[in-house]
């Protein structure tokens, strides 16, 4: 995933420097141990190594790094996916139905315990989805839940293949500057399909 930094990075230097300023350094083996435990999700190997890089984001963020969303740190996750977990109960409320995009391949909840939480956007959150639908899902498939609009979304099969869909919207130049000197993407999602 180095390449990956790598490429955040240069791009990121070019349209918007001080969003690198909130970058955190990498979170050791050790710490990425604690939380997977205190979460009790076993980490995708891409997930690992990307959090070993840089750990998200400084809270609170001026602008959201991934598609206007913070990228958030492990400690974060931990705080983010407590109140998400916290929900659960939602679940069985007949008046709250999640719409799922594509079907199939997201199971239909409110809150899952095995959805991995690493970027919040107000109500709405991007997730690595460890426990997919069974017929079409994908263990470790990127999925989009908006607790705002009760939607769920695919994403991208992995979250390699998630990251390096944000370089391509990045390279492109879908995004424009903002008033606070930040930047905002003119097409949410274009190459996800969002």
């Amino acid at each position: 995933m180095q390449k990956e930094w790598n490429s955040i990075q240069t791009l990121l230097a070019r349209v918007n420097p001080a969003l690198l300023e909130g970058i955190r350094p990498g979170a050791t083996n050790e710490e990425l141990d604690a939380f997977a435990a205190d979460i009790q999700l076993k980490l995708p190997v891409f997930f690992r190594e990307f959090y070993s890089i840089h750990d998200g984001q400084s809270h609170p963020a001026q602008e959201g790094l991934i598609f206007g969303f913070e990228l958030l740190s492990l400690k974060r996750i931990q705080e983010t996916m407590k109140e998400f977990r916290a929900q659960v109960d939602l679940n069985a409320e007949a008046d709250i139905q999640m719409d799922v995009f594509p079907e199939y391949f997201i199971k239909p909840l409110v809150v899952h315990t095995q959805w991995l939480i690493f970027a919040r956007l107000g109500r709405d959150y991007l997730a690595v989805d460890l426990d997919p639908h069974p017929a079409y899902g994908n263990p470790g498939q990127v999925i989009y839940i908006s607790h705002q609009s009760l939607i769920l979304k695919w994403l991208a099969l992995n979250f390699r293949g998630f990251i390096n869909n944000f370089i391509w919207e990045l390279g492109l130049g879908n995004f424009e500057f903002n008033e606070q000197g930040g930047f905002t993407y003119k097409k949410k999602f274009s190459a996800t399909s969002f």
